[in-house]
């Protein structure tokens, strides 16, 4: 089987945090967290249709080391 084949592993991304701890995590509001993750800087899961969406931990960790660490 090639690599092309095998499921997306999630586990790699870590942790799935709500938009409220990216929130706290990033002390910024809700719609900003929202525009990063409509213009592609925070990698989510959207989880049906009532339990909203979630950010990979890791994408967070990522976009503060490309911000300085302080969002």
């Amino acid at each position: 089987m090639s690599p092309t084949n095998l499921p997306y592993d999630r586990s790699a991304e870590g942790p799935l945090l709500t938009v409220q701890k990216v929130m706290t995590r990033l002390d910024c509001s809700r719609s900003f967290v929202y525009k990063l993750i409509s213009g592609g800087k925070l990698k989510h899961v959207r989880l049906g249709d009532v339990k909203g969406m979630r950010v990979t931990e890791k994408s967070v960790e990522r976009y503060l080391r490309r911000k300085g660490g302080d969002g």
